[in-house]
């Protein structure tokens, strides 16, 4: 027993300080997809080539839009990420009953969720809510997921934010957009914040001061490596366009290896590219 303690002491001897002390650095990879309603587009016929997608993430979490329980789709999630578990309620739960029109809209939402999964395996889940953004006037009700992480490893812990902002007025998704600001504020103090989604529109002009101005950056602007297009989305009319994003705040907080875009959209597949970050917390 002497001896192997030797040995080992003498093998540690050899290596710089840096080497035995540096605390351990564990990569995350998280993704944000849009999987197409399973009612619309041909939605059914696009499951299994989704389900395909999802495994060549290869992510520890998995923020999702466009996901129902009829027609089996967030059933063949679960069935594609075997271990894996999920935060997220339907939007429809979080319909504020005082806007006009909304048990009429109700109808229309389809229960969709914005669900977060998450391997449990890298992962500890400390606190989870799905929370209402409807604005007045907005056609769909619309909600965003938020969790509180703890990672194994290095037991740093981390607030991650998925969302799918509404699909026909800027004006409407600056005021969703500072509902989550505002819950952000509230929620995460100086904590390490991801938000994730189908934003519906470019990062550019009013939605990107909006969030720089809380200190919010685009993954993308300092990721070490990026790959893939930059088109995320086939608009009805043909138009491409990158509407599907990943922010963090603070971005001293973070060390990004790599953003990818995987050019995976067809007609046996979503009609949204997935969006990936591979990442360690300072």
């Amino acid at each position: 027993m002497k001896k192997y303690a030797l040995m080992l002491l003498t093998a540690l001897g050899t290596l710089p300080l840096s080497a035995i002390f540096t605390p351990a650095k564990a990569e995350i990879t998280i993704a944000t997809y849009n999987m197409t309603h399973a009612n619309k587009n041909d939605g059914k016929n696009r499951e299994a080539g989704n389900c395909e997608v999802i495994k060549e993430l290869n992510a520890d979490f998995y923020c999702l839009q466009e996901v129902i329980r009829d027609k089996n789709q967030l059933q063949s999630i679960k069935d594609a990420l075997p271990g894996y578990l999920y935060i997220g309620e339907p939007r429809n739960s979080k319909l504020k009953r005082s806007f006009a029109g909304a048990y009429f809209r109700s109808f229309f939402a389809q229960d969709e969720y914005t669900p977060i999964f998450y391997n449990p395996k890298k992962v500890d889940l400390i606190s989870s809510e799905t929370f209402g953004i409807n604005v007045k006037g907005q056609y769909l009700p619309r909600a965003c997921t938020v969790g509180q992480f703890k990672e194994k490893t290095t037991k740093k812990e981390l607030y991650i934010y998925n969302t799918h902002l509404d699909n026909k007025e800027e004006d409407s998704r600056i005021m969703q957009t500072n509902i989550i600001i505002d819950d952000i504020k509230q929620r995460c103090g100086t904590m390490p914040v991801i938000l994730t989604g189908d934003f519906n529109t470019a990062f550019a002009g009013e939605m990107k001061k909006n969030f720089s101005d809380v200190n919010f950056t685009h993954a993308k602007e300092i990721a070490a490596k990026t790959e893939g297009p930059s088109v995320t989305h086939e608009k009805s009319n043909k138009q491409l366009t990158e509407i599907d994003h990943i922010l963090i705040k603070p971005k001293n907080n973070f060390r990004i290896k790599l953003y990818k875009v995987l050019n995976t959209m067809g007609k046996k597949t979503s009609d949204h590219n997935p969006v990936s970050m591979t990442f360690s917390l300072k």
